[in-house]
């Protein structure tokens, strides 16, 4: 540091030199704005003084209005009234003598009861001919909700206040008693005379204009309720105005006395401070910049200034050096920026193929295994029909069996996929629980007997009870349920509880098998998981059953929990909240097997030669006279050669698919009313719709079952005789 340097002042001791010069100014300046308090002390007093005449005011209309609330409310809920109101003929007279007894005010009072149409039933007028002003239509004081009515009305120049209450009957609003009181009374009798003020309803003016134009006053403006409010005026003192003037001009000699202090300061900080930190701000920008045109800053006596100005020169030389390292570090980020972009784009690409990927091999998969899975369980149903030894049919049976549970997997892992896409939709038709848990009940009794078990139903389960909801997806979960109860229960029992509260049911499946661990109940919700790994292997299982339903549950609105305990069996419980109903007719599903006298002519369209042997032998059983085809355009050349009642369309198929063949039919008017059933093995939500949207009228899923196939035929060629 120079010698010069040490003359030089600090910013603080700077500051602190200016401070010591200008502070007198300043203390003076502060002296004279004590009298600027002093009337703001004297208006807050008045202010107070305001507030507190206002709320005298609020209070006073208040206790007015509630008291008159009670009085009126007890009134009206005296059974006299009440029978006047309803049967005024009978009633009146005994009504009458009790309103010539109430007393408001003395006797200045009108007291009015209407009917619930706001018609007058009976004035008692105390106020002379007030009654002559009192509207016939009086439906404004009849609101359904209200239990106090408020409004005015004029009269000879003279306003009156409206207070009523409504009568109720068995919780229905059957009329209303109003009191008509003249306002000045109320006002005389509930308000101070001594303070001047404006009663406003609903914003229109009752009481006079107070004359406010040659007086300066205080207004006070208090809602006292919904329609009620009240000004009020506090007119100050003359002290108060002189003191303003004061107060104007002590404002006046402090902003003097201010600009001049500022003056002064900002010519001292400015040569001494600005100056110097302007030039030091331009350097840098020159620095910032890479110009060459530095200013030097200027010399100020405050040393750390000058000592930056020093320091701002070696900076220049560093930020220079950094400069060229930065640039070549952002130009290797940026290129590492960018090819983890690109590396991210192709990563979301790569998802986006793989979830197309694995709903096209989804579908693909139903497909193709539905398709070879029509003809095992459609050709076991018609060979059990066949007259077999039991050894035979026994093997049958374990086909037909195994074949459902494979059936099942695929069914669970196509509801896994829907429910993870967010696309499972939820029906709210008529059921009967008492059927769906009887039904399941019949599926499973014959395992049940197989492994020794007792398949119980709680005696309620046998009442009929209509709920609107989804029965499919309602059945779908107590199988799950009832099949994983007999899977894991070795002896005892499996029963089936309803416990019924309104529109609440809880449906219980307990079992006394090897039950689950306390810690391990919630990981059997968990997709393709199993509370122990050797479960797997002992009992098989995708492990999809639970997680499906318990999804079910929610999507309808339920849950579904579970309680356990090793080797004491567990509960798993359904609870759903849904829509009371009443039963509707059932229909006989027997009854309606064959509805038809002549035979219905089928086409069959189907490119599988195993498949449309099934379905040829199912039809011709059922007395349908059937022709076939490959594929759509042999289907379109058959109808165009003969009419047909029925046609049973295969969707994927080689030359031309059944969908747009379907199409190219509907386009054809003469064959818009021609039933067109989709026979097809594609079970996915998606496919389904897209065989409505194409025209056809319904669809049968492969592999069908004998039982859904008749009904369907019967529901579409029911009116054929």
């Amino acid at each position: 540091m120079s010698k010069e340097s040490k003359y030089r002042l600090s910013i603080f001791q700077a500051t602190f030199l200016a401070f010591v010069v200008f502070g007198s100014l300043i203390l003076g300046a502060f002296v004279f704005t004590i009298n600027a308090k002093l009337d703001k002390s004297i208006e807050g007093k008045i202010n107070e003084y305001a507030e507190v005449q206002s709320k005298q005011m609020q209070i006073s209309i208040s206790n007015f209005l509630e008291t008159h609330k009670y009085i009126l409310k007890g009134y009206s809920n005296l059974p006299i009234l009440k029978q006047a109101v309803v049967q005024p003929e009978s009633h009146l007279e005994n009504a009458v003598d009790l309103m010539k007894s109430f007393t408001f005010i003395g006797k200045k009072h009108t007291l009015i009861l209407v009917d619930f149409e706001g018609s007058v039933i009976h004035i008692d007028d105390q106020n002379s001919n007030i009654s002559k002003s009192i509207p016939a239509d009086l439906t404004k004081f009849i609101q359904k909700g209200n239990t106090f009515l408020l409004d005015h009305l004029t009269h000879e120049s003279q306003t009156y206040m409206v207070i009523g209450s409504e009568i109720i009957l068995k919780g229905s609003i059957e009329g209303a008693m109003l009191l008509v009181l003249p306002l000045d009374a109320i006002l005389k009798q509930y308000l101070s005379a001594s303070i001047d003020f404006e009663l406003y309803m609903n914003d229109k003016l009752l009481t006079p204009k107070i004359n406010t134009a040659d007086k300066k006053y205080i207004s006070k403006d208090t809602p006292i309720n919904s329609e009620l409010s009240i000004t009020t005026f506090t007119y100050t003192s003359e002290i108060l105005e002189a003191n303003n003037d004061f107060a104007k001009s002590l404002i006046l000699n402090i902003i003097i006395i201010l600009v001049v202090f500022l003056i002064i300061l900002l010519f001292i900080v400015n040569k001494n401070f600005i100056l110097p930190v302007t030039n030091l701000s331009k350097m840098t920008h020159a620095i910032a910049h890479n110009t060459e045109n530095i200013h030097t800053p200027s010399h100020s006596f405050i040393r750390e200034l000058e000592s930056l100005k020093l320091d701002f020169k070696d900076m220049s030389i560093s930020l220079e050096q950094r400069s060229f390292a930065l640039n070549q570090a952002n130009e290797s980020l940026e290129s590492k920026v960018e090819e983890r972009t690109k590396e991210l784009k192709k990563k979301a690409k790569e998802l986006e193929e793989l979830s197309k990927y694995k709903s096209e091999f989804l579908a693909r998969m139903s497909h193709e295994i539905r398709t070879p899975m029509n003809a095992i369980i459609g050709y076991v149903e018609i060979l059990q029909e066949s007259n077999l030894s039991d050894e035979e049919h026994e093997h049958l049976q374990i086909i037909y069996n195994s074949s459902e549970a494979l059936l099942t997997v695929i069914n669970d892992i196509l509801d896994f996929s829907k429910i993870e896409a967010g696309m499972m939709n939820i029906e709210n038709v008529p059921f009967s629980i008492s059927s769906i848990i009887k039904d399941v009940r019949n599926m499973f009794t014959k395992t049940a007997d197989d492994k020794g078990l007792e398949l119980i139903l709680s005696d309620n389960c046998f009442d009929e009870n209509w709920f609107k909801g989804d029965p499919h997806r309602l059945r779908q979960i107590l199988i799950n349920l009832t099949g994983n109860a007999l899977k894991f229960t070795e002896s005892g029992f499996v029963k089936l509880e309803l416990d019924l509260e309104d529109s609440k049911f809880s449906i219980n499946v307990i079992d006394s098998g090897i039950g689950i661990q306390t810690d391990k109940i919630e990981q059997v919700f968990n997709s393709f998981s199993q509370a122990e790994g050797s479960i797997t292997r002992n009992y098989g299982g995708t492990g999809l059953g639970l997680p499906i339903s318990r999804n079910l549950a929610e999507l309808m609105g339920g849950i579904l929990t579970a309680k356990s305990n090793i080797g004491e069996g567990s509960t798993f419980s359904l609870s759903l909240n849904l829509e009371r109903t009443e039963a509707t007719i059932k229909v006989d599903k027997k009854s309606t097997i064959i509805p038809w006298t002549t035979t219905p002519e089928v086409l069959l369209v189907e490119d599988n030669l195993v498949n449309q042997k099934l379905a040829l032998k199912t039809l011709t059983r059922l007395n349908c006279k059937v022709t076939t085809a490959l594929n759509g355009e042999e289907a379109i050349d058959q109808i165009n050669k003969a009419p047909f009642d029925l046609v049973l369309m295969d969707c994927q198929m080689p030359v031309l698919d059944g969908l747009t063949a379907t199409r190219r039919i509907r386009k054809d008017p003469k064959w818009a009313k021609l039933t067109i059933i989709a026979f097809t093995a594609n079970a996915t939500t998606e496919e389904i719709a897209e065989c409505y949207e194409c025209g056809m009228n319904d669809y049968i899923s492969k592999p069908f079952k004998k039982e859904q196939f008749v009904e369907k035929l019967a529901k579409w060629l029911g009116h054929i005789s």
